[in-house]
């Protein structure tokens, strides 16, 4: 049966990086990472969830921390659970406060609410990202996020004003071309 294929297939993965002797702290990163994708795989979510978090509690500043963090905020939207996919961005955020991660986390994190919290909640948290990076690339990227969002909500001259700023301050940024369109 298919389901039985995938436990032995994720009990296989979990003894074949943890459950050797000598393994050292890569192997159990790579276990558990790999042991929650494998739960994820066979929608095990739970187990998923619970394995990626063993691997940020043991290992904060691994870079496969990072990774654990993207598939919690991954597995949350993709099951509907938008209050613990928010939550997971935060975690990420605060714990590698300073990563293009964090920031492109927080920058989807504003994308994804754009049709569910209010115009002003939305631009205020992507006006508040634009104040914490130093990047001009994602600063534009910022720019262009709150743009959408302006013209989502059809504040247009609003949209507009953020366009030619980015025209004018970043014409030689990744969404300039993008920007451009918009601008029509």
């Amino acid at each position: 049966d298919e389901e039985r294929d995938k436990l032995r297939f994720e009990k296989q993965e979990y003894e074949k990086y943890f459950m050797l002797p000598g393994r050292t702290k890569d192997y159990a990163e790579e276990s558990l990472l790999r042991g929650g994708k494998a739960a994820f795989i066979i929608k095990n979510y739970e187990k998923s969830i619970e394995m990626f978090d063993r691997l940020i509690e043991t290992f904060p500043k691994s870079a496969k921390s990072i990774d654990a963090a993207i598939w919690k905020i991954y597995i949350y939207r993709s099951v509907g659970n938008d209050y613990h996919a928010d939550r997971a961005t935060y975690e990420l955020s605060k714990a590698w406060p300073d990563s293009q991660i964090s920031f492109d986390a927080l920058f989807l994190l504003a994308e994804n609410n754009f049709a569910t919290e209010s115009f002003h909640k939305v631009d205020q948290s992507l006006q508040a990202l634009f104040q914490q990076t130093k990047d001009p690339e994602n600063q534009a990227k910022v720019l262009c996020g709150r743009a959408a969002l302006a013209l989502y909500n059809k504040k247009y001259p609003e949209t507009k004003a953020l366009l030619d700023r980015i025209a004018a301050e970043y014409p030689e940024s990744k969404v300039a071309a993008e920007a451009f369109y918009l601008r029509g």
